[in-house]
């Protein structure tokens, strides 16, 4: 009888802990296109509540030169600059839409964090694009952490400069 790979290795039961609403790191999970049309009201009534604590953000970018076999997450292969273009300038108005609500009104973003698909294969006018326009809308001043996720094989030399001028403050590999 074979013990496995790890025959010394223990099982650790953790707790599961639901996120609270209004968590200092705001995700949504499952995805807005899993949801059902009466949870709807659920996420205004928070949206309504007034904070303060400062807002994690993660900003899903969702592009890609080729989908890897191990990947999960959503991503479009090969899309036209246009699409891209798009995108970025529905994240912007969408982060406007957010900071209508008391929920979110006023709160300052404490970090941020870009991620995909491959969020590196922007290119360097986009990427100061969508960070200029996200600067325009959500209270940046405080920010401590911007990090960016890159797939070494689309990283050039631009394009570091480019997040380094963006505020870019670390990147992911």
């Amino acid at each position: 009888m074979s013990t496995g790979p790890f025959p010394n290795a223990q099982t650790i039961q953790l707790p599961l802990l639901e996120p609270e609403a209004g968590n200092y790191f705001v995700a949504a999970y499952p995805p807005f296109s899993a949801w059902k049309a009466e949870q709807i009201p659920a996420l205004k009534d928070t949206l309504a509540q007034p904070r303060s604590a400062p807002i994690g953000l993660y900003i899903h970018l969702p592009f890609c030169p080729k989908k890897c076999n191990y990947c999960y997450y959503l991503s479009y292969i090969s899309q036209a600059s246009n699409v891209v273009d798009r995108y970025i300038d529905a994240v912007t108005r969408e982060a406007e839409l957010y900071l209508k609500s008391e929920g979110i009104k006023g709160r300052s973003v404490n970090f941020a964090y870009f991620g995909g698909g491959t969020p590196s294969t922007l290119s360097s006018g986009q990427l100061t694009r969508l960070m200029n326009g996200l600067k325009r809308v959500l209270p940046w001043d405080r920010i401590e952490e911007v990090t960016y996720e890159c797939a070494p094989r689309s990283v050039r030399d631009e394009f570091l400069s480019s997040m380094r001028e963006a505020g870019v403050t670390r990147v992911s590999m």
